[in-house]
């Protein structure tokens, strides 16, 4: 399973962005795969693209493995690590039911798969996601080729899409074993005191004060943007499509109320209704980021 899993990384890093995704699906052991991931995880960390798994992902792995020393091959790959420490659990880091490819009533309703789990969910604001989104789909994998006003409005992977996968979350969250909730703005607010929390969630309370705050100073924008730019993550995932264009850049931009400098005045409001009148109030999102 493990060198069929390395061949596929592999050919996934070597094709062209906007065809990854059709590489993926094409793979005949994917849902084997899946199976497998789901008997042996411990915990899953989910989200919706650009919520910031991947700032999340690397603070985790770097607190982790500088606890216990251990080497880290690939930022991607999180169950490198329970491989090397029996004390880690295994971790693994995905967008379910692939909600960015799908309308929004094509989203699956129930997460049962998840029931004997452990769950991080991710969020971020949607206006800022769908944002993001936007660039990573014009500028990295460079499937779309309309404008931002475009897309906001698109069917697929749409804003509508986010707010049913966040909404369809809430009412599944008593379905794991346990159930964690994580907004990204508290990330950036508080990243010492959240970074902690999921660290106790995952029951690795014995990680160090030092080696959270080595983790923390390691993530910082700068650095990882730095260290994006001159391919030192090893993976095609984690690089720009073009060095020049800053919009192109997995670690973009990362600012909390980001959408304000991309949206007319008319294009929040819109967006802002949506989610005032179809969003859980369990994310936070209805008034104090308006």
């Amino acid at each position: 399973m493990n060198f069929a899993r390395k061949i596929q990384r592999f050919i996934v890093n070597k094709t062209p962005p906007a065809m990854r995704g059709k590489v993926i699906d094409a793979f005949p052991f994917r849902h084997l795969w899946q199976w497998y991931n789901f008997r042996v995880t411990k915990c899953f960390i989910l989200s919706f693209p650009k919520c910031g798994r991947t700032w999340l992902r690397v603070m985790l792995m770097e607190a982790i493995a500088g606890h216990y020393d251990l080497q880290i091959r690939n930022y991607i790959y999180m169950r490198q690590l329970s491989n090397q420490e029996p004390n880690v659990p295994r971790i693994s880091v995905m967008h379910d039911d692939l909600p960015h490819r799908k309308r929004a009533e094509e989203l699956e309703s129930s997460k049962k798969r998840f029931r004997r789990a452990s769950v991080i969910f991710l969020v971020r604001d949607p206006r800022d996601v769908i944002v993001s989104w936007y660039f990573h789909k014009s500028r990295r994998s460079q499937e779309y080729h309309g404008t931002l006003s475009d897309f906001i409005h698109e069917p697929v992977g749409s804003f509508d899409t986010v707010l049913r996968y966040y909404n369809i979350w809430d009412q599944n969250r008593e379905l794991p074993e346990r159930f964690l909730l994580v907004r990204y703005e508290e990330l950036s607010t508080d990243p010492y005191g959240e970074l902690r929390r999921i660290l106790n969630f995952l029951n690795l309370q014995e990680i160090s004060d030092e080696a959270v705050e080595e983790a923390i100073r390691f993530a910082g924008f700068d650095n990882m943007q730095q260290m994006e730019q001159n391919r030192k993550f090893r993976s095609g995932r984690l690089q720009p499509v073009s060095v020049a264009d800053p919009e192109s850049y997995k670690v973009r931009r990362g600012r909390v109320g980001g959408y304000v400098d991309y949206l007319s005045a008319d294009e929040i409001a819109m967006l802002t209704n949506k989610m005032e009148s179809k969003l859980s109030p369990l994310f936070g999102y209805m008034t104090e980021t308006n």
